[in-house]
């Protein structure tokens, strides 16, 4: 099981707006306030370790912990592992980013496309593996004169500020 799943709540059922053309605090035109609340959702958690214990719990062979990243053991050991959540949303940020390359030029310059290309079809695979594990049931319909769905449908989900606040870094935002 996964480790931090006693620390999570679910939060109860809410609607999520889905009009296509909405504002909140994640989005919009790049900007550093946006980039601020992308950090905040969690693209600023620390990594948390893992032992080799842990990773049984996780159903992970023995035979993985030698190519897994290791901390020196001057440094307490274990493994270095990450929230698959937080992984997922720097997934999506790393799309939004994409979606703004103008913007965020200076990313592509210093890393370079082919390994963008490389690092984006790995971020669209994850994001699909775990809307499909996860998939949300709840329907949702559409207008007849606009192909966007109605604005607001309930769902439930995990309740982000559980979680998020145990693993974030500073960011020097709050």
């Amino acid at each position: 099981t996964a480790p931090a799943l006693s620390m999570v709540t679910y939060e109860e059922p809410r609607n999520l707006d889905a009009a296509i053309v909405q504002t909140n605090r994640c989005r919009g035109i790049p900007s550093p306030e946006i980039d601020v609340e992308w950090l905040k959702i969690g693209l600023g958690t620390q990594p948390i370790r893992l032992f080799k214990d842990d990773l049984k719990k996780l159903d992970n062979s023995d035979k993985l912990v030698m190519t897994l990243h290791c901390i020196f053991e001057e440094f307490g050991g274990g493994l270095i592992a990450m929230l698959e959540a937080f992984h997922l949303l720097h997934c999506l940020d790393s799309w939004r980013k994409a979606s703004y390359k103008e913007y965020y030029i200076q990313g592509w310059i210093d890393i370079g496309d082919n390994s963008k290309r490389i690092h984006h079809d790995h971020c669209i695979d994850m994001l699909r593996e775990f809307i499909m594990c996860t998939a949300d049931v709840t329907p949702i319909t559409f207008y007849d004169n606009l192909p966007s769905p109605l604005r607001k449908t309930t769902h439930a989900g995990l309740q982000h500020a559980t979680y998020v606040p145990q693993f974030r870094c500073y960011t020097g935002t709050e």
